[in-house]
């Protein structure tokens, strides 16, 4: 099931990064990290997540045949919302322990020291 809440969480976030105006963007991606920590149904109507999340859950169900579409039926809106942010969380990096260079998740090694990437 969570490849269905993976599926709707992007279908969600496309939804949000195409609204016009930008500054509507802006805002709903950090009320969907705001209701990822704490899901409150009524702060999620407010905003208009619960109707973003229903619709992404449209798009998606359409994609699917019947078993399948009862399957996402079961994915709550919180684990949507949960996966949405993060999925829209900035990319952390990390800094060399050696030189202090800044990693990303990607490199295995230092660019600069060539020291392998710490774990985790």
């Amino acid at each position: 099931m969570t490849h269905h809440a993976d599926a709707m969480a992007e279908r969600l976030l496309r939804e949000i990064r195409q609204q016009e105006p930008r500054l509507a963007r802006r805002l709903l991606i950090p009320q969907l990290r705001w209701l990822a920590a704490d899901p409150d149904e009524a702060d999620a109507q407010r905003w208009g997540v619960l109707e973003a999340v229903a619709r992404a859950r449209d798009r998606h169900l359409a994609t699917l045949d019947a078993d399948e579409g009862l399957a996402a039926l079961v994915v709550a809106w919180e684990e949507v919302v949960q996966r949405a942010a993060e999925l829209a969380a900035p990319e952390r990096r990390v800094s060399c322990p050696r030189c202090g260079a800044r990693l990303p998740r990607r490199r295995p090694v230092c660019s600069r020291c060539r020291l392998p990437r710490p774990a985790g």
